[in-house]
């Protein structure tokens, strides 16, 4: 009976674990694509590139931040393949190319 508690226990901690996981990634991502929807939306008037800018930076270091504790949970490739859309884009920002490209 004892082996039965230790086991549900575990199971429920392994469970409540990735459950918790699961919310901190969608909230981490939720936060990561309003600031490009701001940037995006700000994007449509050429007058606001100081501000587009300012945002795309803080962005891509809040980027950092949220890549420390993903790298943890999320695969390294997938990880690369974001940090090297978000320097694209700050790259075409800085240099005030914001004409849509397609992928």
């Amino acid at each position: 009976m004892r082996e039965f508690i230790i086991i549900c226990l575990v199971l429920i901690i392994i469970i409540a674990g990735g459950i918790g996981v699961q919310c901190y990634l969608n909230k981490s991502s939720e936060n990561l694509i309003n600031k490009l929807e701001e940037i995006k939306e700000l994007s449509q008037y050429e007058n606001k590139m100081g501000e587009i800018k300012e945002k795309c930076n803080l962005l891509y270091n809040e980027w950092k931040d949220t890549e420390k504790v993903w790298s943890i949970i999320v695969l390294h490739e997938e990880l690369d393949l974001i940090e090297q859309s978000l320097i694209e884009t700050k790259g075409h920002i800085q240099e005030e190319d914001l004409k849509e490209r397609k992928s």
